[in-house]
Order: structure tokens, then C-alpha cells, then sequence
């Protein structure tokens, strides 16, 4: 088998999450000053540190969830990692398992859904507004999976995939006699300049 790297831009993430914050909070304060035409933000310094305590929880949590998506999809759990990128602030949680592409499509999406989407669209339903800021902050968290995640949706669902170790990014496998056209083989001069853009090193 041989393996293509397939890399996101960093700048294209960090869109994604900014747009993935501002539009669902948006849309809470629309209903907010709209529909249910109320004011709720009675806010103390106890719900702070509830609001800053929950949201350290779930980001672990959110891992948590890939790691559990993982090991539904067939994944050992001794082939599961966790680790963190300090320079982009980033937690991550990766394995060498190959997936399909519609298993990897499913790691990718069930953190978001489950520590954002959800909770955020049942606070809003609520009128609880300090959590939907909460909410709203852990689904943009998920942006570089939902960047991934539409780049996934366009393999063969039978395609097999490995997450890359370090980054926001993915090896896709072919056999040998089925190489598609554009296929490029990861080179370790590919890797070095995924490591470095990690550390900040290169843009």
C-alpha cells in the first residue's frame, strides 16, 4: 500500500472556527432579542468559574469522544494517543488503525455534535445564554475536524485512511495498481514541513 498525505491549511481552520462560533451565537441572540425577548445574562462570578470549569472538562471530554469513536469503529485502545501541540493550542487524540473513510468521517464528527451542537442548541431552546457562548466556543473547537471531515466525505466510503500523528491531517492508502491520477506519495520533505508549520516554524 502506498500513502498520499493530505494537509489543511492552518488559517482555513481557524476561519472555520471563527465561523463556527459567530453563526450559531448569532442566531442565539437573534431568538433571544427576537422570540423569546428576554434578557438573561445574570451572570455571577460563580457561574464563571462554572462556565471555565466545564469548558476545560469538555474539551477533555472531546477527545475523550474521538478516542470512544475510535475503538467503536474497530481501533485497539492501546493504539490510541493523546497529546497536545502547544503553539497552535491544540489537543488531539490520533491512532495508527487504518479506518475507512466513513468510520474516519464519524471519529471526525461525533465530538462536535455531541460537546457542541447538542448542548448548544438545547441551551439556546432554554434561553441559558451564558452556556451558549460556552456551547458555541466548544463546537468551534471542532473546526479542524469539520475541515477534515468534508475533505473525508469526498473519498470512496471504502477508502481506507490513518490519522496523522501530529496534525490536523490524514494519510489516505492505495494498492499499488490502484493509483488514482493525482496521486502524489508522502515524501519525508512533506513531513518535516507539516512538523515545522506545527511548531510555528512556517507558515
Amino acid at each position: 500500500m502506498k500513502k498520499q498525505l493530505i494537509t489543511f491549511d492552518l488559517k482555513k481552520i481557524n476561519i472555520t472556527a471563527i465561523v463556527m462560533f459567530a453563526v450559531p451565537y448569532a442566531i442565539a441572540e437573534t431568538l433571544r432579542f427576537t422570540v423569546f425577548t428576554e434578557r438573561l445574562w445574570h451572570v455571577v462570578w460563580w457561574d464563571i468559574i462554572l462556565l471555565i470549569a466545564g469548558y476545560v472538562f469538555l474539551l477533555a471530554a472531546h477527545e475523550g469522544l474521538h478516542a470512544l469513536a475510535m475503538i467503536m469503529c474497530g481501533a485497539k485502545p492501546s493504539s490510541i494517543r493523546f497529546g497536545v501541540i502547544p503553539k497552535q493550542f491544540m489537543l488531539y487524540c490520533t491512532t495508527d488503525t487504518p479506518l475507512s473513510a466513513r468510520k474516519y468521517a464519524f471519529v471526525l464528527v461525533l465530538p462536535g455534535i455531541v460537546t457542541g451542537l447538542i448542548p448548544l442548541a438545547l441551551a439556546t431552546v432554554f434561553l441559558n445564554f451564558p452556556y451558549v457562548i460556552l456551547f458555541a466556543a466548544l463546537f468551534s473547537g471542532a473546526g479542524g475536524d469539520a475541515v477534515m471531515f468534508m475533505s473525508v466525505c469526498r473519498l470512496k466510503p471504502s477508502a481506507l485512511v490513518i490519522d496523522h500523528p501530529e496534525a490536523p491531517a490524514y494519510y489516505v492508502l492505495y494498492p499499488e495498481n490502484e493509483l488514482p491520477d493525482d496521486f502524489v506519495e508522502v515524501t519525508e520533505e512533506q513531513e518535516r514541513e507539516l512538523r515545522e508549520r506545527m511548531k510555528g516554524k512556517k507558515s
